[in-house]
């Protein structure tokens, strides 16, 4: 089935690289390799509204909060983030490239006290112009790239596209981030929320806490390798 005979739920449509098979509607759908040919980088791909210029750097700037979150029901504590992380990307085969970041989190209580500063990486990601764990949703909010921990349904994905500041984490996955072209070329809107364990420098937990960091912000590129103020 083509992305134009897909069924047509409401506002929105799905465009993917490749096709979804008929009869799988209701499963996690997932992004086609280009067989026989090198995967190529192009407006609306995977790598494009990623952000991915190769050679280039980026600075991602987020900023959002974060709360307990446990099987009990309890007044949850509510802290606030900045995230400030340089980013690049080189070519390390055909079709793929390694992205690596490096940067800090700094993290207030809502009702002031002391900072914590995280420091991020260096981290390596590898992806790919045929990312399995990738979506490319277009609804009336404009054209966003979903990439999650994991496989998605097509209702969770499109949830999450139009609502990605309030959508809710998919059950059993860790992890979303949404990547939707902005105006002008250089520069992506950046959403995501990660489920992640306690730290312990905020205390003591119960044995099933974990933390819902949502947050959401952008990814500017700048053509030269030069020193950049991350304050």
């Amino acid at each position: 089935m083509s992305p134009t005979n897909l069924p047509q739920l409401s506002r929105r449509s799905v465009c993917v690289a490749g096709a979804l098979s008929a009869g799988v509607a209701l499963l996690p759908f997932t992004l086609a390799a280009h067989e026989g040919k090198r995967a190529v980088i192009v407006d609306g791909g995977p790598l494009y509204l990623r952000g991915v210029r190769l050679g280039e750097h980026a600075v991602l700037r987020t900023q959002g909060k974060v709360w307990r979150e446990t099987s009990q029901t309890s007044a949850r504590r509510v802290w606030h983030f900045e995230e400030n992380t340089a980013v690049s990307w080189v070519e390390s085969a055909p079709g793929q490239v390694i992205e690596l970041r490096t940067g800090r989190i700094q993290l207030s209580p809502s009702q002031g006290g002391r900072i914590i500063e995280i420091t991020t990486g260096p981290v390596e990601e590898i992806l790919s112009a045929a990312d399995p764990m990738a979506v490319i949703a277009t609804s009336r909010t404009g054209q966003s790239l979903i990439v999650a921990a994991g496989t998605l349904t097509p209702s969770d994905a499109w949830q999450i596209a139009e609502h990605p500041t309030t959508a809710a984490l998919p059950v059993g996955l860790s992890e979303v981030r949404v990547f939707r072209t902005a105006g002008d070329d250089a520069t992506r809107q950046v959403f995501w929320t990660l489920r992640s364990p306690w730290l312990s420098a905020w205390g003591d937990a119960t044995p099933d806490a974990r933390l819902i960091w949502r947050g959401q912000g952008q990814l500017t590129a700048w053509r030269h390798s030069k020193a950049i103020d991350l304050s």
